[in-house]
C-alpha cells in the first residue's frame, strides 16, 4: 500500500508530496529553495530511497528545490522544459523569484515504472502548454491542472481552451480517485465532475 505525505512548502505554499512504501519513494513537485524545508522532506523520506523527483509543470513554485536533490534522476515533460526561461519571465511579474533549471533532467513518458511504483503521466495542458497529471492506481497528482472546487490560472502561460479540454478529460477518470493538487485541500473526483464538464 502506498503512502501519500504532503508538504506545503515555499511562498505559495506548494505541495510537495511524498509518494511511497516502507523502502523506497518518488517526490512530486518541491516548491521551495529553503534548507529548512529540505529537512522537511527528508524527514519523511527518512531512510528510503528516492527513485526519482517529478514535476507537474515547470513554475518556479513546483521547481524551486530541484538543486536539493541533484543527483537523483529528474522528470518533466519536455514541453515545459524548454518553456522554463519563459516561465521565468512571466512568473518575474508575480514575485521576484526565480528558479534554476532542474539538473540530471529526464522526460516523461505515458507509462512510468520505478521499481514497484507504476503510473501513468496524463498530459494536461491548460495552465502550462506541457503541464501533466500523475496518475496512481487511486489516487492522482494533479499540479495546478485540478484543485479542489477551480482549476489553476490561466495568466501565467496558460490556455482557456486547452483547459476545457483537459478538465473534461479528468473528469471521464475514475470518479473515487483521491485528488492532490498542486496547492490546497485534497478532494475526490466524484465531488468536482459537474463543474469540470461545464466549465
Amino acid at each position: 500500500m502506498l503512502r501519500v505525505d504532503v508538504l506545503k512548502l515555499g511562498v505559495v505554499k506548494t505541495n510537495t508530496y511524498v509518494v511511497g512504501d516502507d523502502e523506497s519513494c518518488l517526490i512530486f513537485d518541491i516548491g521551495s529553495n529553503d534548507f529548512n524545508d529540505k529537512k522537511k522532506i527528508l524527514d519523511i523520506v527518512n531512510n528510503r530511497k528516492i527513485l526519482g523527483i517529478f514535476y507537474t509543470h515547470s513554475h518556479f513554485d513546483h521547481i524551486l528545490g530541484n538543486d536539493f536533490f541533484s543527483d537523483v534522476p529528474q522528470f518533466m515533460s519536455e514541453v515545459d522544459f524548454d518553456l522554463i526561461y519563459e516561465h521565468q519571465r512571466l512568473s518575474s511579474y508575480v514575485i521576484n523569484i526565480l528558479a534554476t533549471k532542474p539538473k540530471n533532467i529526464q522526460f516523461l513518458e505515458s507509462d512510468m515504472i520505478f521499481g514497484d511504483f507504476k503510473f501513468k503521466v496524463i498530459e494536461t495542458p491548460g495552465h502550462t502548454k506541457g503541464g501533466v497529471c500523475f496518475l496512481f492506481d487511486n489516487f492522482i497528482i494533479t499540479g495546478d491542472t485540478l484543485f479542489k472546487g477551480t482549476y489553476g490560472r490561466l495568466d501565467v502561460g496558460g490556455n482557456y481552451n486547452e483547459m476545457k479540454n483537459s478538465l473534461l478529460e479528468l473528469s471521464k477518470l475514475d470518479e473515487n480517485l483521491i485528488i492532490y493538487p498542486g496547492h490546497g485541500k485534497s478532494s475526490v473526483l466524484k465531488d468536482e465532475i459537474d463543474w469540470m464538464r461545464n466549465f
